[in-house]
């Protein structure tokens, strides 16, 4: 795995963002994140932080994970893009992954995660 890992978290509440990074930290994962909330935090963080790999929660109250997945696509179309929601649907989840979404994971299964992201940057890495 990438020693300090860029990580752009696209996370509206706080508390979820945190437990977000702690399950990484308790995972072993080495990683500088950066939590956004808005479009314009996002694209600005594309640009600045440039991460390895996005983590997107489904739906924020002014953004969301399929614009933040298409706005990546058209200008960052290698960084893997992973949805941690609790409130997507597993049909969705499926057609967004179809449309090239790297992986989904519910937040309740946030054990999940660390193995997704090494998956996806390893998968990143190859295509290069």
């Amino acid at each position: 795995m990438i020693a300090d890992t860029r990580i752009l978290i696209v996370e509206d509440n706080e508390s979820d963002a945190d437990l977000l990074c702690r399950e990484l930290k308790k995972s072993g994962l080495k990683f500088i994140a950066e939590v956004v909330q808005t479009r314009m935090g996002f694209e600005q963080a594309l640009v600045n932080f440039k991460p390895d790999i996005i983590l997107s929660d489904y739906s924020l109250p002014a953004f969301d994970a399929v614009t933040a997945f298409r706005i990546k696509q058209a200008t960052h179309p290698d960084i893997p893009f992973i949805i941690v929601s609790g409130v997507i649907g597993e049909e969705n989840a499926v057609e967004l992954v179809k449309d090239g979404v790297t992986d989904y994971t519910s937040k309740s299964k946030l054990f999940s995660l660390p193995i997704k992201i090494d998956r996806a940057l390893n998968d990143a890495k190859v295509k290069q």
